[in-house]
């Protein structure tokens, strides 16, 4: 998973660049890094249903919003890292959204339901998400304007 992500950043960074060749040839090496990830996955019985799904994710939010980015915000804070203590703030914030729709997201699926379709919206500076129909004005998160909303297909 971790070279998946490293390796679409990579490619981002290179397109930016002006390499788009080296672009795609991280993009390609990310998607042949997903399927290496899906299959450990399922190797080691991860794949699961996605009531089940739901239920790790929710587990995972919650240990993130809870313990692992407040431990690291007071860590940065100490190490005197501002740019660390920012980004870490700000995938909290994120956090707690996931956090949210995933826990509703369940509750109707055990009634047996599925959520509305909706519009999602990825603030690019900083990651945090946001639904509905259009995208606000600023990031709730980093104040980025909504130019550094995109909107997930």
């Amino acid at each position: 998973c971790s070279a998946f992500r490293k390796y679409l950043l990579y490619s981002e960074i290179a397109e930016n660049e002006g390499f788009h060749g080296i672009s795609k040839l991280f993009k390609a090496a990310a998607s042949s890094e997903f399927y290496h990830s899906k299959n450990m996955f399922i190797a080691a019985g991860r794949y699961s249903n996605t009531l089940q799904n739901l239920a790790e994710s929710i587990k995972t939010e919650k240990s993130e919003a809870e313990i692992i980015y407040p431990s690291n915000i007071n860590l940065t804070e100490k190490e005197k890292s501002l740019t660390a203590v920012t980004s870490y703030k700000n995938a909290l914030d994120a956090e707690k959204v996931h956090f949210k729709l995933f826990n509703e997201a369940a509750e109707q699926l055990k009634k047996g339901n599925d959520i509305p379709l909706q519009k999602y919206f990825i603030c690019s500076r900083c990651g945090y998400m946001t639904y509905g129909d259009k995208q606000p004005a600023r990031c709730p998160a980093c104040g980025a304007d909504m130019f550094k909303f995109i909107e997930e297909k």
